[in-house]
């Protein structure tokens, strides 16, 4: 059938005006099924069919099922790229026009037999993205009064397929936008509960100046410190676990809250140290670990007790200015059987000194009352058996004929 050119005008005119309608709701609507559902009516009325419906691919599967049809649910019809026409029009990605469905070796009609709905012609076109990516397939089927589709419908149906296509790619923007805030949001919360967890108010002592702030790296991180006075005594640990972010986060949680628990009643750093590392290496399935300086001052005499397993160690410094670094360091925590720690205790009774710790998490102590004086060990092996402690560690892990720097240090250094 041949329109005069007045009537084509007219027809073209409203086809067009209906395009600009489906543009409007593109920016108007933000739920993706009732956007794609009002595309199909309207790429429905404009190639005049019968019936439209949507498949959306899913890359995973390689597969195209019905996100949006009148007679068949979500879901409902699936089909592997490559069968049917629909799937033939995605591996191709080329529009397709069947004036003959049963004639059509491609056909499928399945969906038929689903419906009910006896199909004559289709009209398909693929939906791609921006980027040249397959998204789906959008496709009309039974010209209302003719046999089959032509060539206005084809590019009719070409554009109503480009703006579905920018419809999915804004839904994809949407949801990754809204599913990141989500995900800061939580962060955020995470990142009030884990400062919530630190001591804000320290107390007031003559004999002591006591600090501490953290700043994570991220939202949230490993690490942390803490104190507990209890009478005379202030026990006081600062850590820092392995890794970034939430799982570090945990982490930290679980060993600051066992930190608490062990102190209580207990008889020295070490042996607080070694509680902790028996219940942190339990579950421990993703073999993180934490570094922790722990330290008990006794504010009546000035004596510091302290065990650093693996921590950036400590400063000592005099009134006079003086600093100096105590040498030795135990591993990080959470590890396998008994614990070689190493430990320290600084007394005295006649010159002021105060100590300075720092590491990731910010923290600091000063402690006063006590006095300079002798400074004894506990704990430490002599330098030479920890160079072959640590040669033996490095062939165990490395094989019997591993390369060891002949000039292998106490502390693991070349």
């Amino acid at each position: 059938m041949t329109l005069e050119p007045e009537a084509r005008d007219s027809f073209l005119i409203r086809k067009l005006n209906s395009l600009l309608e489906v543009s409007k709701a593109l920016g108007a609507e933000i739920q993706l099924e009732p956007l794609l559902a009002d595309i199909l009516k309207r790429a429905s009325e404009v190639t005049e069919a019968e019936r439209s419906s949507f498949f959306a691919y899913d890359e995973a599967s390689r597969t195209l099922s019905i996100l949006v049809s009148e007679d068949l649910a979500r879901g409902g019809l699936r089909v592997p790229l490559g069968v049917g026409i629909a799937g033939y029009v995605a591996e191709t990605r080329e529009p397709l026009n069947v004036p003959e469905a049963y004639a059509d070796p491609r056909f499928n009609p399945q969906s038929d037999l689903q419906s009910g709905f006896v199909t004559r012609s289709i009209l398909c076109a693929p939906v791609l993205s921006h980027t040249g990516r397959l998204i789906g397939v959008i496709q009309v089927l039974n010209k209302i009064d003719r046999p089959s589709f032509d060539r206005d419908d084809e590019s009719l149906l070409a554009a109503f397929a480009s703006i579905a296509g920018i419809a999915l790619d804004r839904a994809s923007l949407v949801e990754a936008f809204v599913e990141k805030e989500k995900i800061e949001s939580s962060l955020r919360l995470a990142h009030d509960i884990q400062m919530g967890m630190l001591p804000r108010r320290f107390p007031k002592r003559p004999e002591v100046e006591l600090f501490g702030t953290l700043r994570p790296a991220r939202s949230v991180g490993g690490d942390f410190y803490d104190f507990r006075l209890a009478g005379e005594e202030l026990w006081f640990v600062l850590g820092d676990v392995s890794g970034k972010g939430i799982p570090a986060a945990l982490f930290m949680a679980v060993t600051k809250a066992l930190f608490g628990a062990s102190i209580e009643g207990a008889s020295s750093p070490s042996a607080v140290m070694s509680r902790v590392n028996r219940e942190l290496f339990r579950d421990n399935a993703q073999s993180l670990f934490v570094t922790v300086f722990l330290g008990r001052l006794n504010l009546a005499t000035g004596e510091l007790l302290y065990t650093n397993a693996g921590h950036n160690p400590p400063y000592r410094l005099r009134n006079d200015g003086g600093a100096r670094v105590p040498h030795g360091d135990a591993p990080p925590r959470a590890r396998r059987g008994p614990l070689r720690l190493h430990r320290r205790r600084v007394r005295g009774p006649e010159r002021r000194r105060r100590g300075v710790l720092g590491g990731p998490a910010r923290g600091g102590a000063r402690a006063g009352g006590g006095t300079g004086g002798g400074a004894r060990r506990r704990g430490f092996a002599p330098r030479s058996r920890r160079v072959r402690g640590r040669r033996a560690a490095v062939r165990r892990h490395h094989g019997p004929r591993a390369p060891i720097p002949r000039r292998l240090s106490a502390h693991g250094r070349p």
